[in-house]
């Protein structure tokens, strides 16, 4: 169990799940893109540790880069903007991969999407570790549907805080 200012969180999905899903998620990935110039864009701060666990298990030749987008202060949804950007020529008729933490209301997945579009990729695919608000129609590979509550841990952050647990944990309704 976690505890943050008023808020708890108890253990939600265990690591070896998320290890085991991500080794999934990679062997569709490597069947659909083999032979193919991918670049997966890595959506920055809270991606990066799926990222980075899932390239491992990538077998065929690849390129990499970040962008970031800030859409949350706390744990209320803001304004969205764009802080650091791809490079044009990196996507330029590649076949681009996002690689988001989480997909929840899809609007910053929506900004991504029709912002990398103008870059020219060949095509542009979503992965997600996990996904909220039966979002399955934005996002063609994902880990976990989850319920409709916030999460914090592997990747997953309040102001930055609990990126670094190694399960994922979801705020507990409140005791009445």
């Amino acid at each position: 169990m976690i505890k943050y200012k008023n808020k708890v969180f108890e253990k939600y999905i265990d690591n070896k799940d998320i290890s085991l899903k991500i080794k999934s998620i990679a062997e569709k990935l490597n069947e659909d893109f083999e032979n193919k110039e991918v670049l997966f864009v890595g959506i920055l701060s809270g991606s990066i540790r799926f990222m980075m666990n899932l390239l491992e298990n990538i077998k065929f030749s690849y390129e990499y880069d970040f962008l970031k987008v800030s859409s949350y202060k706390d744990m209320n949804r803001g304004e969205l903007s764009l802080e650091l950007n791809v490079n044009k020529k990196y996507v330029n008729n590649k076949d681009v991969i996002i690689i988001e933490d989480i997909i929840d209301s899809g609007k910053t997945l929506d900004f991504i999407t029709k912002h990398l579009k103008l870059m020219n990729p060949n095509s542009l695919n979503v992965v997600s570790l996990l996904i909220k608000n039966d979002m399955k129609s934005k996002c063609n590979y994902y880990g976990f549907e989850i319920d409709n509550k916030f999460v914090i841990g592997y990747g997953l952050d309040i102001n930055n805080l609990f990126r670094d647990l190694n399960h994922i944990y979801i705020k507990k309704d409140e005791e009445r």
